[in-house]
């Protein structure tokens, strides 16, 4: 798969396809696959998933970076939480720009949960997928492959907020150079991430037994403020 782009990373939506091998005229053009977007997870058994990371394009000439990371894990419980003209942020990172290799794709969003209700229209909740990773490649008879786009994560609430201020928005794929005549601005191949979900009902469940052995356990020992009324500072 050479010089292919990276998948973008996924959380309970599908991250997108990278963009296709290397093209060159002088030479055969082989079938080969795009990187894979990374599959969604399940949600079941109220397990919660850190974003997952983009995957790095093929490297031979050290001009790529590494795939973009996922977002993280927030979990919020209170009575109620204000806002305050800040953000809640668990976005997707989207990497660096590729030279003569495959591009990689972005980290898609991560997982935020809240159990309290949210009193405001001045702050937003974000959990998006990252754009994948374009290719600034300059050439006059070569393609080489921008990276897939990252998977929008996981938001879950007790209810919808005033004006709908949260986003679970997909990762874009990354384009090749404007400037490459050849195939200029072109996905080439890559796809964008899918728009993330969103939840309601939340209810957190934990436990303060001493870990265990499972790389599925979740253990809290506290809260910062466990069932009060939360205002973040003045923004």
């Amino acid at each position: 798969i050479h010089n292919g782009g990276g998948g973008g990373g996924a959380v309970y939506s599908k991250g997108g396809k990278g963009g296709k091998i290397y093209q060159d005229p002088g030479f055969p053009l082989c079938e080969g696959g795009n990187g894979l977007g990374a599959n969604q997870l399940i949600w079941q058994n109220n397990k919660i998933y850190m974003g997952g990371g983009g995957g790095s394009g093929h490297d031979n000439d050290r001009t790529s970076f590494p795939g973009g990371n996922g977002g993280g894990i927030i979990l919020i419980k209170s009575g109620s939480l204000v806002l305050n003209n800040y953000n809640i942020i668990s976005n997707g990172i989207t990497p660096k720009a590729a030279g003569n290799d495959g591009a990689s794709g972005g980290g898609a969003g991560g997982s935020i949960i809240i159990e309290s209700l949210v009193q405001t229209n001045t702050g937003k909740i974000e959990a998006n997928g990252a754009n994948g990773a374009n290719n600034d490649w300059i050439s006059f008879r070569q393609c080489v492959a921008p990276g897939g786009g990252g998977a929008g994560g996981f938001i879950q609430l007790i209810k919808s907020i005033p004006g709908n201020n949260y986003s679970i928005e997909k990762g874009l794929s990354g384009r090749i150079s404007v400037n490459n005549p050849t195939c200029s601005n072109s996905q080439f191949g890559a796809e964008d991430g899918q728009i993330g979900k969103i939840e309601y009902n939340a209810s957190l469940n934990y436990s303060s037994t001493i870990l265990n052995s499972s790389i599925d356990t979740l253990i809290i020992e506290s809260f910062i403020c466990d069932y009060g009324n939360y205002t973040l500072p003045n923004g």
